[in-house]
């Protein structure tokens, strides 16, 4: 975690079993997604951002008659890329949108993560550098991804294809993503920069401050995979500052794709600037895709605050009795309740790893945290919303979603995590009794929820509580007030929804922090004292002056 976040770092606990991963072997023609760490040019390759391969037989249920071969028959991709590509036949993105890409057009796909769609932009780019990249390495593609795992991941591909062509040599391969040494990106800027992948933080900060704009004189090509994350993350200023960095379409011609699994007005609008008017709209969508929930079952469950995390360890602790390979990632709504929920339930007896993914953590611990859950057969990731898009991890048997999502978009991306490639897989989401109304949501009804058959005391949340109340008492108060501060900060924003008051809401907050954090403080006449919000913290959460609050200029909790 971060270096002021909880103590809790992803590790292995006592008896607890750990999965051994298969190396991957040479893999034939036909098996797609398994591809080795990228070797970039002027840039460490993330050595732990691999792509995983699902089993053969998922595979071929997902493949369309398409082969690569096809299109060098065609004379679009040559010998030398085609031998880069280690899979025969084509995924039903790949074969739907390569023709268009391949021969220049603008292209806006709708496609979800994990159809192979990375590829789809990855070939027809290093297609192109081959014949005409550069010969002063500026940058000729530009690839912009809403989070970094995601940015490693599309190097990683990439530096398969360069590999596989013989080209590693020939096109610098850089990633710019925040998180990481800025001093590096600094100097890989000097150097060839032909295929740039990068988040919209990091390659604002290197355009504005540190002179990456006069590299981006001649782009060929740009790209925008997960355009509807970007804009859900909060990026709309930096891509609208980033298209206005880049040469007009008039004087120096490119090519820009598009890819998204949906389509809101946000992503028309950014569309509307980047594409020409002749652009190609290919969804590769299927019924089954755009509806999620018909094939993945649906759990809710809605508990008193107090046993929401118990509910979540007995949850889990019944899984794991019931399957020996079970593989859960549990999504929370901020890094700091991400970060104190796998503390606290790494520090009771489930006997299952347990890993945590989130902003808050340092990139060298994430990848790390990533790499282990990916190899590790039985596990537990808890996560931030870092991972709800973009990221394909094989053999997730179940999302836990634990607290309020904000929409139902975010809800079902979120469930999009486990059924992949043909498997099975199943969702549960959990939520204290003050966030019941969002099971009567608009489009609630429409997902098919059925209530969690578990009951109480199936579960043993009377022995989970008291579990957890223990390993609540050895964390530090930092943590606890770090999470009380972004719980209040995330909830405050759902105040009409929630029909609660600012004094409701403060009220709320400071029971989740006396009951459920187990904090403990008090002051000189032995009343409870709620977590210190700095008065500057107050203020950007429009609650100056409500009572219940414990403002102060400087926060002094004990690590």
């Amino acid at each position: 975690m971060s270096h002021n976040g909880p103590r809790f770092v992803a590790r292995k606990r006592r008896g607890a079993t750990r999965g051994v991963a298969t190396a991957a072997a040479t893999r034939p023609k036909s098996t797609p997604y398994s591809n080795p760490a990228p070797s970039t040019s002027n840039a460490e390759a993330p050595s732990t951002s691999t792509v995983e391969a699902p089993s053969t037989s998922s595979q071929m249920k997902n493949l369309s008659t398409v082969r690569f071969a096809d299109y060098a028959a065609k004379g679009l991709i040559s010998q030398d890329i085609l031998k880069g590509i280690p899979f025969e036949f084509c995924t039903p993105v790949q074969a739907e949108t390569l023709d268009a890409i391949l021969t220049g057009s603008d292209v806006l796909a709708q496609a979800k993560t994990g159809t192979g769609k990375t590829l789809a932009f990855l070939v027809p780019i290093i297609e192109r550098l081959s014949r005409d990249h550069s010969p002063n390495g500026d940058v000729s593609a530009l690839i912009l991804s809403p989070t970094r795992e995601l940015a490693q991941q599309i190097a990683s591909e990439a530096g398969m294809l360069l590999r596989g062509a013989g080209l590693q040599s020939r096109l610098g391969l850089q990633v710019f993503v925040g998180g990481t040494n800025i001093n590096r990106d600094i100097n890989a800027i000097k150097g060839r920069c032909d295929i740039v992948v990068a988040t919209p933080g990091r390659l604002i900060d290197l355009i504005e401050q540190h002179n990456l704009r006069s590299r981006l004189r001649s782009p060929q090509c740009f790209v925008l995979d997960e355009a509807d994350r970007l804009l859900d993350s909060g990026f709309k200023a930096e891509l609208e500052k980033i298209i206005a960095a880049l040469p007009p379409r008039a004087t120096a011609p490119r090519q820009t794709l598009f890819f998204s699994a949906t389509f809101p007005a946000s992503v028309q609008k950014i569309a509307r600037l980047s594409l020409l008017p002749t652009h190609k709209h290919v969804s590769t969508l299927t019924a089954e895709d755009v509806a999620t929930h018909e094939h993945v079952d649906q759990y809710f469950g809605v508990v008193p605050m107090r046993d929401l995390y118990p509910t979540v360890a007995g949850t889990l602790a019944k899984w794991v009795s019931e399957d020996p390979k079970m593989k859960v990632i549990i999504f929370t709504n901020t890094a700091r309740t991400a970060g104190m929920l796998a503390e606290v339930l790494e520090n009771i007896p489930l006997n299952i790893p347990i890993y945590a993914t989130h902003s808050r953590l340092s990139q060298p611990k994430r990848e790390k945290s990533m790499a282990e859950f990916r190899k590790t057969v039985s596990a537990v990731l808890v996560s931030s919303d870092v991972t709800a898009r973009g990221i394909d991890i094989p053999d997730i048997t179940h999302v836990l979603q634990v607290g309020l999502p904000s929409n139902v978009e975010q809800y079902v991306h979120r469930l999009g995590r486990t059924a992949r490639a043909g498997k099975g897989g199943s969702g549960t989401l959990l939520l204290a009794d003050f966030e019941h109304f969002w099971m009567t949501s608009k489009g609630v009804s429409e997902l098919g929820m059925k209530p969690l058959p578990m009951t109480p005391e199936v579960l043993q949340v009377s022995l989970w509580r008291d579990h957890m109340d223990k390993a609540f008492t050895f964390m530090s108060d930092k943590t606890k007030c770090q999470s009380y501060s972004a719980w209040l900060g995330y909830y405050k924003g759902s105040l009409r929804n929630l029909r609660m008051t600012p004094e409701q809401i403060v009220q709320t907050a400071n029971t989740y922090a006396r009951e459920v954090l187990r904090f403990q403080r008090v002051n000189g006449a032995g009343k409870w004292v709620a977590p210190g919000l700095l008065k500057r913290t107050i203020g950007k959460m429009g609650l100056r002056g409500v009572p219940g609050l414990n403002a102060v200029d400087v926060l002094d909790y004990d690590e």
